[in-house]
């Protein structure tokens, strides 16, 4: 399903961000502050560059929406891919977050 997700739009990286702000009830610039922040920032924060790193987009694109250096967008997207294997949740979660970026 992601697969046909993906096709349909590519959404920026600042696209992705403000939704999935948007999804968790978070502000922008909790998401890139420049503090790790508690787990109800820092999992959405990884998520959404997680899910724009799936994009077409490099990590130094999407290290500059977040305010992140780009090897922490890499760390990020193997984290969640790691939590969402281990975690049924978090999975469904993350398909939830990546339907309403892309709808």
């Amino acid at each position: 399903m992601w697969n046909q997700l993906q096709k349909m739009k590519k959404p920026t990286p600042l696209e992705i961000l403000k939704r999935t702000a948007s999804y968790f009830g978070l502000e922008d610039k909790q998401m890139t502050q420049a503090r790790r922040g508690k787990w109800e920032i820092a999992w959405p924060r990884s998520l959404a560059m997680s899910i724009a790193y799936e994009q077409p987009h490099t990590g130094k694109e999407v290290s500059k929406v977040f305010n992140r250096h780009r090897t922490a967008v890499i760390y990020a997207h193997e984290r969640v891919e790691n939590l969402c294997r281990l975690d049924p949740e978090l999975s469904k979660t993350r398909d939830k977050v990546r339907i309403a970026i892309l709808a």
